[in-house]
């Protein structure tokens, strides 16, 4: 959220990677340092080539404006620095708090989403070794996994021939499955470190359901497969 109370769809904590052509004094601060003002000039389409060179940052309202009344559009609200109260509040106004799924590895923040919007969806996500992981899980379990409706583990692929091509391991992966299915509750990997899409129908036969990928066409590729040979 800008200085002003703009609530602005931006990734980064600094605008250095997206917007490289902002002015030197204000590239290592955060839009949360900045007015709507500033915010608004910044052009975020440069980094990724000169087709896209003019784009500008968008409001959260005007992406909220283009899911109302197409309940087929989704969206994943990674937050950052930002008030859930007021983010709700324009999500309930709009009517679209059906079509949101919160993001967030602070599991604080689900508990207070799902207090706001009771139909919105939330994804707690997760990284780390393996033994940071088991503990997390123990501790969701003391509260009964409540209000989560996806859980993330970010999962790193090694040497696909080896025994267990994954961190973490095979073992730890195929039981949080088994648990996630038995809850109700969607088991999503991040998969880091392979563009194969015998990775993805490994973790498939695992157990995960769902796929964040920098390789959307491969995941896709794969699930088609998995289903079709299964």
């Amino acid at each position: 959220m800008t200085t002003d109370g703009v609530i602005v769809a931006f990734h980064d904590d600094n605008l250095k990677r997206l917007a490289p052509g902002a002015p030197e004094e204000i590239k290592s601060k955060s839009v949360n340092d900045l007015s709507w003002d500033v915010v608004s000039k910044l052009d975020v389409g440069e980094y990724m080539g000169q087709k896209h060179v003019g784009e500008r940052v968008a409001r959260i309202e005007q992406v909220f404006d283009e899911m109302k009344g197409y309940p087929e559009r989704w969206l994943y609200l990674d937050v950052k620095k930002v008030p859930l109260d007021k983010l709700a509040k324009m999500a309930h106004v709009r009517g679209i708090e059906k079509q949101l799924i919160l993001a967030s590895t602070h599991y604080e923040h689900h508990r207070e989403w799902k207090r706001l919007l009771p139909t919105s969806g939330t994804l707690l996500w997760m990284g780390g070794k393996e033994d940071a992981l088991r503990k997390r899980i123990d501790d969701l379990r003391k509260t009964d996994f409540a209000d989560l409706t996806q859980l993330q583990v970010h999962i790193d692929v090694g040497d696909l021939n080896s025994a267990d091509p994954f961190t973490p391991s095979s073992a730890f992966i195929r039981e949080v499955a088994k648990e996630t299915r038995s809850r109700g509750i969607l088991f999503q990997s991040w998969v880091r470190g392979t563009d194969n899409p015998a990775a993805y129908k490994k973790l498939l036969g695992l157990g995960l359901e769902s796929f964040a990928s920098d390789y959307p066409n491969v995941a896709m590729q794969a699930i088609r497969e998995y289903q079709r040979d299964k």
